[in-house]
């Protein structure tokens, strides 16, 4: 093989690296877009499931407080 269509090769070869990591690395930005975007709307829609939870809480420390009390003589 001549030393032209060498360098051809390897030339080609490097370039298929390169599109395949810019590839990668362009659909990895894709996905962090897209959680960029849904994140947002994801945490709002817990707000009131994160209050459901404060408010049960509030109760079962009441109800412990109370059956303690109860207990002392």
């Amino acid at each position: 093989m001549s030393h032209h269509v060498q360098n051809n090769r390897n030339k080609g070869q490097q370039m298929e690296a390169t599109t395949g990591l810019m590839l990668i690395v362009w659909l990895l930005g894709l996905v962090l877009v897209v959680a960029w975007i849904i994140l947002p709307f994801a945490l709002i829609g817990t707000k009131p499931l994160l209050r459901e939870l404060l408010a049960q809480a509030k109760e079962t420390n009441a109800r412990l407080k109370a059956a303690q009390e109860g207990r002392k003589p």
